[in-house]
């Protein structure tokens, strides 16, 4: 158990487990609190500037403790290249970063007075159908995603 800011992350800190996969890009998502966007550094700090881990990390606290459901969604890009058709020409390629994709869903519970936030990743299945839904009508977005530049984790 990991205590930020009068929260408790069970079983482990979920910003080790994203600093884990660095460098990249997170996004905190909540009903009530909408997106916050941020980079997680080469050296594992949040931020641009660097080192702003207590102001996104308290935010993140913030938002998850204020929230029904909530998560983060963790963008990587590789070193390695595909060459994938561009926009609406298919006759055009370009070279892009393979992507990887992770995503974590945060549960708030309130135990003896104490706000807990637990987490766990979801699975490839999982990430990969929530990227193809609408979040604000829950329905599935026909989105040409190709497996060769996009890996879910």
């Amino acid at each position: 158990m990991v205590i930020y800011f009068g929260f408790r992350w069970e079983p482990s800190s979920l910003f080790d487990e994203i600093r884990s996969h660095r460098p990249g890009i997170a996004t905190f998502v909540s009903e009530e609190v909408g997106a916050l966007e941020f980079d997680v550094n080469e050296d594992g700090s949040f931020g641009v500037p660097r080192d702003q881990d207590p102001l996104i990390c308290a935010r993140v606290l913030g938002g998850a403790a204020e929230s029904r459901a909530c998560g983060i969604i963790m963008r990587t890009f590789l070193a390695e290249t595909v060459m994938v058709p561009h926009g609406t020409d298919p006759s055009r390629l370009v070279r892009v970063p393979v992507k990887e994709l992770r995503a974590y869903q945060i549960v708030r519970k309130d135990v003896g007075g104490d706000t807990v936030l637990r987490w766990r990743r979801l699975a490839p299945e999982t990430v990969r159908e929530l990227y193809e839904t609408d979040p604000r009508t829950g329905k599935r977005i026909p989105l040409t995603i190709s497996e060769i530049d996009h890996r879910f984790c």
